[in-house]
């Protein structure tokens, strides 16, 4: 598809090509946490790609409500293609189940690309008596109190993580949600919680600067980035073996003129040597943008965990 095609059938430029008309001609990224988290690092990443299209698009923050205020801000957006969600499975199928929404979540917005998967590392402060996975459950259990685990967002993974390990190894634990990664890292950083099942992409540059020790990976596999860190299945939990994905989000009812505009974008920013290298470097692996919107809600429906 020519470029021009591309803008105009998508997003509307002013007629010089120098930027857009006004501040409505704004292509949304709609980032469903702070800034710095993961979901911002994909939204940025989009960005720097639809830029080299002559598209002017910027990340717009969302953060809080379980991440569902992200899902709310797409659902009010104009059915014009100016607004994309980047957000992980979860919003589909973790959240519900602890907090009906008034959307129906497999109804009302649509995947239409995986753009990427990984799993979660669980880390610890470096200065707590905690060198490896097998000193975690006796270092709990003698604590004498709840260990206090930070979590990215309450109903996700990183918060249900924490209570069933706690479950299998026989210790307490009190889960404290955070509006993303960022914060609560800092509270990890800070002594304040005492582990984290986290995302790679935001825990490796702290693990690789020695401030945090990474006990186990969540992955089926162990990941490049931390060859070392041994998977759960490997320490005796593989029913703990999780993977998360990322995804782009569109309105049900967004035309599919616009929907085959976005997928030919997302494949030119994410189906490239240079994208699969960069998540390789965050622990993380390319999305299949081969899967359609119907495969993927095939696949939602089965992640989905049941109502509490």
């Amino acid at each position: 598809m020519p470029l021009v095609h591309r803008r105009t059938a998508l997003w509307t430029l002013a007629a010089t090509g120098m930027g857009p008309a006004s501040a409505a001609d704004l292509t949304k990224l709609i980032v469903p946490g702070p800034p710095g988290g993961t979901l911002d690092v994909v939204a940025q990443w989009l960005a720097a790609s639809l830029k080299r299209d002559g598209v002017l698009a910027v990340p717009d923050y969302h953060s809080g409500g379980l991440g569902t205020l992200g899902v709310h801000t797409l659902l009010k957006a104009p059915l014009d293609g100016r607004a994309l969600l980047i957000h992980i499975n979860g919003i589909v199928t973790e959240v519900p189940a602890v907090s009906p929404q008034r959307y129906d979540p497999h109804r009302d917005i649509h995947p239409l690309a995986e753009l990427a998967r990984g799993g979660l590392v669980l880390v610890v402060p470096s200065s707590p008596p905690i060198r490896r996975f097998a000193d975690l459950g006796p270092w709990a259990r003698g604590l004498g109190r709840e260990v206090l685990a930070a979590n990215y967002g309450q109903g996700t993974t990183s918060s249900w993580l924490p209570e069933q390990l706690a479950k299998q190894q026989g210790w307490r634990v009190n889960t404290i949600a955070y509006r993303g990664s960022p914060p609560a890292l800092q509270e990890l950083l800070g002594g304040h919680t005492d582990l984290m099942f986290d995302a790679p992409l935001t825990s490796l540059p702290h693990i690789r600067a020695g401030t945090l020790r990474a006990l186990a990976v969540t992955t089926p596999q162990r990941l490049p980035a931390l060859p070392e860190v041994p998977t759960l299945a490997e320490l005796g939990l593989p029913t703990l073996t999780r993977t998360v994905w990322l995804g782009a989000w569109v309105q049900a009812g967004l035309p599919e003129a616009h929907r085959a505009t976005w997928r030919a974008a997302l494949r030119r920013a994410f189906d490239t040597p240079e994208a699969r290298e960069r998540w390789a470097r965050f622990g993380m692996q390319p999305g299949d943008l081969t899967l359609g919107t119907e495969a993927l809600q095939q696949r939602l429906r089965r992640e989905a965990l049941p109502p509490n």
